[in-house]
């Protein structure tokens, strides 16, 4: 028998200390660490390009994606996250875009540990689903791409750090090799580490450094009449709501995942359509125009019976319809489209901003400028109406149209297109299931508003008892909500239930048929339960 000297003998390969390994769960680990790379340097980049003025907002991939995902979210998922979670629904969203992009950064890790071409094919996927997000905002253009492209490229190279390329001696792709314990941590602790400071630096980055400083140096125009809330107009109930919601306790539902950061030297607004002389305002216009300050109650059409997506503040603006007189209404128009700096639109009844309420050009909110999540520099506010259909924050244009030619973002999900807001009134103090002893003085107090007409009477009922008139504060205005109170001597023992209801000035009483807030707005009498023993 021959050997052949040229061929040599195959060796076999040198067995792995199990000790010196990784347990199987290293590759979702290192799938998880690519992802977060890939958005860390992503966010960092676009932070500092924004900050620089060389890329928009649009290219900061969190938000496009969270502003992506509440375009697409379904209408019935859309409700529930706004009456579960009220004002953190922003944080909900946030929380559980996180965990789906994590669940998916394992899954490619875990993929890629078997199938590196499938795993980086699903890499691909995310970086298009990322890329559409951001490129579809509005104001984007094809540059604000780059921060998303380096991100990808840091990603791809911390990948194959992880799942090297392997062939086998046939040219076939091989599985990656579980790694050396210790080479990976190494590796994976320091991949990881720089991932947390990039994310952590993009989010320190003043990247609306300027907006910030120039809101803080605007000085408000005066109003003809400035507003001064009355005297002794709040009533004196513990637990009960205040007259004037101070402004970050003021609510806030919307559309968009961050509020924009808006510098007002920038900021301008068009009057277009179906107008005789189409318009383009500045901060300066609308700061230059006569100036109207009010008390005025916003309510959100998701709010619930009983609910707290309400809140009253006094507004200071110029009249919307004296702007619209300027641009010339056509007749045929009955809708206004209005539309955000990021593309979001309500469609509201012009009736509404040319009748005698005071609907605005809003640029002051309890004696200071907007705040940045309550629409800075300019928003409207326009009393009687939802927000859904009237109260358009960083507004950038207003089209005169017809409701038969359009639909907006929300009329497009079921709602209705005009949404007066319905007489309503809640229950504030006592809190469900407080407990009093018999002959005990209990102190029922709450809100009420009925906007464009105003509250003339509240009314509370124990059980089946009759109903008994309660005592109101000082109306601010028609506009505003107001307080009530009533005293109730207790009485029996056991669970006892409190009604309330109101009457406006026009004699109409709150009905007592419960409705869901969709498609506009909820409406029935709040009720709790309390307990004498």
């Amino acid at each position: 028998m021959t050997t052949d000297l040229a061929t040599p003998p195959t060796q076999p390969a040198p067995a792995r200390n199990p000790e010196n390994t990784v347990s199987r769960w290293w590759a979702p680990v290192a799938g998880l660490i690519v992802v977060v790379v890939a958005f860390a340097a992503t966010e960092l980049v676009a932070a500092l390009g924004v900050w620089a003025g060389l890329f928009n907002p649009a290219a900061a991939p969190i938000t496009s994606l969270a502003n992506t995902f509440i375009v697409l979210t379904p209408e019935w998922l859309k409700h529930f996250a706004i009456v579960t979670f009220g004002t953190n629904d922003k944080v909900a969203l946030e929380v559980g875009m996180y965990a789906t992009i994590g669940i998916a950064a394992l899954v490619i890790g875990f993929i890629a540990a078997r199938w590196t071409k499938i795993a980086l094919a699903a890499v691909v996927v995310l970086a298009v689903i990322v890329g559409i997000a951001v490129i579809t905002r509005a104001n984007a253009t094809i540059f604000d791409l780059l921060p998303l492209a380096i991100g990808i490229a840091l990603a791809l190279i911390v990948f194959n750090k992880f799942f090297p390329a392997r062939w086998t001696a046939t040219g076939a792709p091989a599985k990656p090799g579980v790694p050396d314990r210790r080479q990976f941590f190494r590796s994976a602790g320091l991949t990881a580490a720089g991932a947390v400071v990039a994310g952590g630096l993009s989010k320190v980055v003043p990247t609306g450094a300027a907006a910030i400083q120039s809101r803080s140096e605007i000085v408000l125009p005066k109003a003809a009449k400035p507003y001064v809330v009355p005297a002794g107009s709040s009533l004196d109930v513990p637990g009960i709501t205040a007259l004037v919601t101070p402004n970050k306790d003021f609510y806030r539902i919307d559309a968009s995942f961050q509020p924009p950061i808006i510098n007002p030297g920038t900021w301008s607004m068009q009057i277009k359509g179906l107008v005789d002389n189409p318009m383009t305002l500045t901060y300066s216009d609308i700061s230059a125009r006569p100036m109207v300050e009010a008390p005025i109650t916003l309510t959100c059409v998701s709010n619930e019976v009983g609910g707290t997506l309400v809140g009253n503040a006094v507004w200071l603006g110029t009249p919307i319809r004296t702007v619209l007189q300027e641009a010339g209404v056509q007749q045929g128009a009955d809708c206004v489209l209005c539309t955000d700096v990021n593309g979001f639109t309500l469609s509201a009844p012009l009736e509404a901003l040319m009748d005698d309420r005071e609907a605005l050009f809003a640029v002051g909110m309890n004696g200071e400028p907007l705040p940045f999540e309550h629409g800075f520099p300019v928003r409207m506010v326009v009393p009687g109406l939802y927000g859904f259909v009237s109260a358009t924050k960083w507004i950038a244009s207003m089209e005169l149209t017809t409701f038969s030619k359009v639909s907006a973002y929300w009329t497009q999900r079921g709602w209705s297109d005009h949404g007066p807001i319905k007489l309503s009134s809640r229950i504030d103090t006592p809190a469900g299931f407080a407990s009093f002893a018999v002959g005990e003085s209990v102190v029922i107090g709450g809100m009420a508003w009925a906007q464009n007409t105003g509250v003339a009477k509240v009314e509370v009922q124990v059980d089946d008892d009759p109903w008994a008139e309660a005592t109101l504060s000082k109306p601010l205005s028609k506009d505003s909500w107001v307080q009530w109170k009533y005293t109730w001597k207790a009485k029996g023992s056991g669970p006892r239930t409190l009604r309330v209801r109101a009457t406006d000035a026009a004699g109409k009483v709150q009905t007592d048929q419960r409705a869901e807030p969709i498609p506009d707005g909820s409406s029935g009498w709040n009720s709790r339960t309390i307990t004498v023993t």
